[in-house]
């Protein structure tokens, strides 16, 4: 690691000494694109053994059940984990350690008995309507519902320590334990001869998230000055309250259109199709791991460079951040076009069937990234309402073309509505960049 750390800065130093926004999103970026490689390649190798070790069926309630889980998270989490992060960036810029406390404490807590309280209203349905569910559905809902609160605080803590600046020791938790304790835990069972169904693995994932909660709490203790420990608390719950709601219809909405197809092909269809649909999901989610990582450095740097109005050098980053992009999704596509039967035969001889379903999904995600991070533009530059807006409208209209297109086509249906709802409303953000800030967020 210390070696490629040497060659990315080497790199930067040769190639962008005079332009210092475009190298620390580089650099920065390099190092969080390897990190969140390595924890891709974890999700990728943990889909292959539970797709081949629990079978098509099994895989398929595990799949539909975490889709349904990770949306509940989103809304008990009531964009609190965005909010974390921007209050604890700035309590600690300005060593305000009484707000710190107020915040941490006021925000976990609201977040984990909204978690609880969903959890216990889904064992709730479980019981009254479980004789009507199918067995392993109903067990792999069950183990889900105790994932739940600890996936949700679990995530709370990694926005609190990208907030303290602790930005590997944050995403440890989702890309180290979570995927690779998952595929030990259970490869390891079936070597032994152990059959494993939707609900033993549910169960292994709620404990690595509980492993992943703890190593959380103990790195952000450790992380906070110790005047936060010896302070009282402060409090200014309804401007907390009220960013967290903005951030809320933002990155929910973002979430709702990566899980809700899974969810309606669940309902509509059969988990089965959920489960094989599934795979193409995050062989597509893969594919843009390049933006995750650059959004993660360069949104910050967005809202700097908007707050000193230095718009030529931000017309740079943007038209940088948008060419790397496209500049890695075509690779993947053009990847996934050749070899996506041998790739998807990786997990099991039936996920061939989402070949084509899988080329929408990233043919829709390639057009997006050509009017670049429009949205990031939005959202950092105090012009989240028109963001919200447009994506609360993208979310409306993949509910409705899912519902239209689902019962017609299944998983291509699916992919079709989920293509056009990630595209459009990214043409749409760019307009409203061009019109709100004057500049093009577009690769060209």
């Amino acid at each position: 690691m210390s070696r490629l750390k040497l060659l990315i800065d080497q790199i930067s130093e040769r190639f962008l000494a005079r332009e210092e926004q475009s190298r620390k999103l580089l650099v920065n970026g390099a190092r969080d694109l390897v990190l969140k490689g390595l924890g891709l390649l974890g999700f990728l190798v943990m889909n292959a053994v539970l797709a081949r070790g629990l079978g098509v069926e099994a895989f398929g309630h595990y799949a539909f059940v975490l889709s349904v889980v990770l949306l509940l998270s989103m809304a008990a989490r009531q964009g609190m984990d965005s909010g974390i992060l921007r209050f604890v960036s700035v309590y600690s810029a300005q060593q305000k350690w009484g707000f710190l406390k107020g915040v941490l404490v006021w925000m976990t807590i609201r977040v984990g008995v909204v978690a609880v309280a969903i959890s216990a209203f889904g064992f709730l349905a479980i019981l009254l309507t479980g004789p009507a569910a199918a067995p392993g559905l109903r067990e792999t809902g069950f183990w889900g519902l105790i994932f739940l609160p600890l996936v949700t605080l679990s995530q709370i803590n990694q926005y609190a320590l990208r907030g303290r600046l602790w930005i590997v020791h944050a995403q440890i938790p989702d890309l180290v334990i979570r995927p690779y304790g998952v595929t030990l835990a259970v490869a390891l069972l079936v070597l032994a001869g152990i059959s494993v169904d939707g609900g033993d693995a549910m169960a292994i994932t709620a404990i690595s998230a509980a492993v992943g909660l703890v190593l959380g709490w103990a790195w952000l203790r450790n992380s906070l000055p110790g005047d936060v420990f010896s302070t009282e608390a402060e409090h200014e719950p309804s401007a907390w309250r009220k960013v967290s709601t903005q951030l809320l219809l933002v990155s929910g909405a973002g979430l709702v259109l990566t899980q809700m197809d899974i969810v309606m092909l669940g309902l509509l269809t059969t988990t089965d199709e959920s489960g094989l649909y599934s795979i193409a999901s995050r062989l597509s989610a893969i594919s843009i791991f390049a933006i995750v990582a650059l959004g993660s450095i360069g949104a910050p740097m967005i809202a700097s460079l908007y707050a000193k109005e230095d718009t030529e050098a931000l017309v740079r980053l943007v038209k940088l951040m948008a060419r790397i992009s496209l500049a890695t999704l075509v690779p993947m596509g053009l990847l996934f076009a050749v070899f996506g039967p041998i790739i998807l035969g990786f997990f099991g001889d039936q996920f061939v069937a989402v070949y084509v379903p899988l080329l929408v999904l990233v043919g829709g995600q390639t057009l997006a990234a050509c009017f670049g991070p429009a949205a990031m533009l939005l959202t950092m530059t105090s012009a989240e309402d028109t963001a919200a807006r447009i994506l609360l409208f993208s979310v409306a209209a993949n509910l409705m073309l899912n519902g239209l297109l689902i019962p017609q086509f299944g998983m291509l249906g699916a992919s079709i509505a989920t293509a056009l709802t990630t595209a459009i409303p990214a043409g749409a953000m760019f307009f409203a960049v061009r019109k709100r800030l004057g500049v093009s967020s577009a690769a060209f």
